[in-house]
């Protein structure tokens, strides 16, 4: 997490251990984001993982299964698989 702070690649999203970015920014950008889709008349799909570091503990295969009942194009599924593969 230094490494990732030092060389500011930090995603957006990320709200865990930074004392200037706080859950209540997180859930307000999201909300935002939905709100705008909404408007919109467009499509989202959101998954909210709250793993804290237990990657390891979701199956990959399965998480992939799931999202493409849901609709999830294959490109975005494999990315979120792949992920998952990495973090064991």
């Amino acid at each position: 997490m230094t490494h990732i702070l030092y060389h500011d690649l930090i995603s957006k999203q990320q709200h865990h251990a930074c004392k200037w970015r706080d859950s209540t920014t997180a859930l307000m950008y999201q909300k935002i984001i939905i709100d705008v889709m909404r408007q919109q008349n467009s499509k989202i799909a959101v998954i909210s993982n709250d793993a804290k570091g237990c990657y390891d503990r979701i199956i990959a295969i399965l998480a992939g299964i799931i999202c493409s009942k849901l609709g999830i194009p294959l490109g975005p599924i494999l990315v979120i698989i792949s992920f998952l593969f990495h973090q064991s």
